[in-house]
């Protein structure tokens, strides 16, 4: 592991040379800590160091990545807050975001923030995959009206009856109130 290490650091200050304030080398030493089974000491060196480069936004999703990696994920959460905060900077670039975000936290088993995440990317640049996305974890949290009023947005998106969506939206509004 020794030459593998002292490889990875001379390719990380290669990095460094042309471009330093990337944060180019600083993600490549975080991911060679979590290959290296070590993704706490990864996750720790980039939430210590990612707001000091301006590549901000490519080393805050590293760091989600690597946080991802830990046992347990105690920084995990943290590390999606702080990326989607930075990437953020267009309404379609914080919808891009927070949909990858929510697919991370699905992904997990964390349905109820994935849940925030897809309902922040559908409010940010509407589609009707966000919008179900939205419906979907929604529903498989029990947030049944959450899931009725995302659905009624894809209703609207479309524009024309469409029975099936109808039948779930019920479905949802019913098991809101407690009917089903």
């Amino acid at each position: 592991w020794a030459e593998c290490e002292a490889e990875v650091e001379r390719d990380a200050r290669v990095l460094d040379v042309p471009e330093p304030r990337s944060g180019a080398a600083l993600q490549v030493r975080a991911q060679a800590l979590r290959f290296a089974g070590n993704p706490d000491e990864g996750e720790r060196l980039l939430r210590e160091n990612c707001h000091a480069f301006d590549g901000r936004e490519g080393c805050l999703r590293t760091r989600v990545d690597v946080a991802a990696e830990m046992q347990p994920p105690t920084h995990l959460l943290p590390a999606v807050r702080d990326y989607v905060a930075v990437a953020c900077a267009s309404a379609a670039a914080c919808a891009n975001a927070s949909t990858s975000m929510g697919d991370l936290l699905v992904s997990r088993g964390d349905i109820s923030t994935a849940a925030i995440y897809y309902e922040r990317a559908a409010r940010e640049h509407p589609t009707e995959a966000r919008w179900l996305s939205l419906a979907d974890t929604a529903s498989r949290s029990g947030a049944h009206a959450q899931a009725a009023a995302a659905l009624e947005k894809v209703a609207q998106l479309r524009g024309s009856a469409d029975p099936e969506l109808k039948q779930r939206i019920d479905a949802e509004r019913g098991k809101a109130l407690g009917l089903r």
